[in-house]
C-alpha cells in the first residue's frame, strides 16, 4: 500500500484525471508496481498478469531494472532516479522483451509510512504507438526518396526545355538563312 507522499501524488493524479480524458482510464486500469531503492520489486497490483506475462508473485522480489530496462541504460535511470526528491515524477518508455511490448512508465517517487524511500510505476503499454511510429518513419524515408528522384527528374524537364530552346532557336536562324 502507498503511504505519505506517494499516496498523495497519485491521489492528486488521479483526481485530477478522474474521467476527464483517456489517460485517466488508462492510468485506472494500470497495473502498479512498487520497488526500493535497488530495484527489487516490493509490491505489483492491478492487471500486472496483463502487461507483463508474469503474476503478482512471479514479480515479487524480481529487479525491477533488470526485468524492464535495457542493460545499457540502466545505469542512466539509476542516477536520474537516485536524483529526484520524494514526490516528484518521472516517465520513460522501454522495450520489454519477454512479450515484445512497449512500455511507457511513470514513475512516482515517495517515502513510506516506514521512512523508505520507493518508487511507484504505472505503466501503460504503447507498443502500437511504437509500430506506428516506425511505419511514419519507412513512409517518410519513401517520401524523401521519391522527392529526391522529383527534383532530378524536374531538373532534367527544365535542362530538356532550355536545350529545346536553344534548338528552336538555331532553326529559326536556319530558317533565317534558308537552310531548312
Amino acid at each position: 500500500m502507498l503511504q505519505a507522499g506517494g499516496e498523495a501524488v497519485i491521489s492528486k493524479r488521479l483526481g485530477m484525471a478522474r474521467g476527464k480524458s483517456h489517460y485517466a482510464a488508462v492510468f485506472m486500469e494500470s497495473a502498479v508496481t512498487v520497488i526500493d531503492q535497488e530495484g527489487v520489486i516490493v509490491e505489483s497490483s492491478g492487471p500486472v498478469k496483463e502487461f507483463f506475462a508474469l503474476g503478482e508473485r512471479e514479480l515479487a522480489e524480481k529487479n525491477w531494472f533488470e526485468l524492464f530496462v535495457a542493460e545499457q541504460e540502466v545505469a542512466g535511470l539509476r542516477v536520474g532516479i537516485k536524483g529526484l526528491e520524494s514526490n516528484s515524477a518521472f516517465s520513460f518508455i522501454s522495450d520489454y522483451k519477454a512479450n515484445n511490448k512497449v512500455f511507457q512508465w511513470y514513475g512516482f517517487v515517495f517515502t513510506d509510512g516506514e521512512g523508505r524511500r520507493r518508487i511507484a510505476f504505472t505503466v501503460e503499454d504503447v507498443s502500437d504507438c511504437k509500430e506506428l511510429g516506425r511505419q511514419l518513419e519507412k513512409y517518410m524515408v519513401e517520401l524523401e526518396r521519391m522527392n529526391r528522384a522529383q527534383s532530378v527528374r524536374e531538373l532534367r524537364m527544365d535542362e530538356m526545355r532550355r536545350k529545346i530552346g536553344e534548338l528552336e532557336q538555331s532553326l529559326v536562324h536556319c530558317k533565317g538563312m534558308g537552310r531548312a
